[in-house]
């Protein structure tokens, strides 16, 4: 018995050991992928053509939009018109989307406007941020932002859409707050200033030491506890303190109800097999082609 248990003893260390050497080796492979630094090429535009944001309004947004910017890899463009030449709201935001495309500007774009010519706030998305803004999450920004626009709060309307958008793309993208996401990976990655920790082997070897010879002595005293020698009693003979008692007993039906209805052989007509679905949290917002050639998505609020 001993002889066994001190081989279960040698296995579950070995196990261990191989184990733990295993982690360390995944850990530091994985520290090692990760990607040095956030995107760097993602901006943070602010086109105040309608003078409606103060310089110290400006600084406050564009450090706002830059941490959207740097965790979900896409572009946050802030415009403003008071007179859009005859352009609708939606063609208006669009053009200039596309011009800052043109310029070289990233294709992945998430840009709020402001027209006050008609009184009225739009989003535009492209790429990537098509697929993370929902048409739901898209109108409940929108939301966020009409008592500041209102009340002529045209900054904390920003904020609000910003603040608002950020959450949004959390909720798509699985993320944690102080997480970096990249879009060519798909997965999030914490920031630069987490602390790390990787084991050398000679660690892992006395951590899984210890861990194996806790669980073998655990199983030791299970086995040990299991198999202990039960204490003799006084035995009884056999034809004392015994009974038997039966009794009949029986189920009588008391109640019964039976509800019929028929079932027709054909669909009633006009059914349709399809069900509309309705807006959710899961992401990827309607879209559509621009004369430019790009696709954008988005939609516009109420107006103001």
């Amino acid at each position: 018995m001993m002889k066994r248990i001190f081989i279960l003893i040698i296995s579950l260390a070995f196990l261990f050991c191989l184990a733990g050497d295993v982690f360390a080796e995944e850990i530091t492979s994985e520290i090692s992928a990760l990607p040095d630094e956030a995107i760097a090429e993602n901006r943070v535009l602010i086109t105040d053509r309608a003078g409606l944001l103060s310089e110290y309004d400006k600084g406050l947004l564009t450090e706002q939009a830059k941490t959207i910017t740097g965790r979900f890899g896409f572009d946050v463009i802030i415009l403003t018109a008071d007179d859009t030449g005859g352009k609708s709201t939606q063609v208006y935001a669009e053009d200039y989307a596309a011009e800052l495309i043109e310029q070289g500007y990233s294709k992945d774009m998430f840009l709020y406007f402001i027209d006050m010519d008609e009184r009225m706030p739009y989003i535009v998305t492209s790429g990537l941020a098509i697929k993370i803004f929902s048409d739901y999450s898209i109108e409940y920004i929108h939301d966020c932002s009409y008592s500041y626009l209102a009340e002529a709060e045209y900054s904390g309307a920003v904020i609000a859409v910003l603040i608002e958008a950020e959450r949004q793309a959390l909720l798509y993208t699985g993320g944690a707050p102080g997480d970096v996401y990249y879009p060519d990976d798909g997965y999030w990655y914490p920031e630069n200033n987490y602390t790390y920790f990787s084991f050398s082997t000679s660690e892992a070897f006395g951590a899984a030491l210890v861990i194996a010879l806790l669980v073998a002595g655990g199983t030791v005293y299970f086995v040990y506890r299991r198999y202990k020698t039960v204490g003799v009693t006084a035995g009884l003979p056999y034809n004392m303190n015994r009974s038997l008692n039966l009794r009949n007993s029986e189920d009588l039906l008391i109640h019964r109800n039976v509800t019929s209805r028929h079932i027709p052989k054909d669909p009633p007509p006009n059914h349709s097999n399809h069900s509309s679905g309705g807006s959710s949290h899961s992401g990827g917002g309607s879209s559509h082609s621009h004369s430019s050639g790009n696709t954008f998505g988005g939609g516009g609020g109420k107006h103001f």
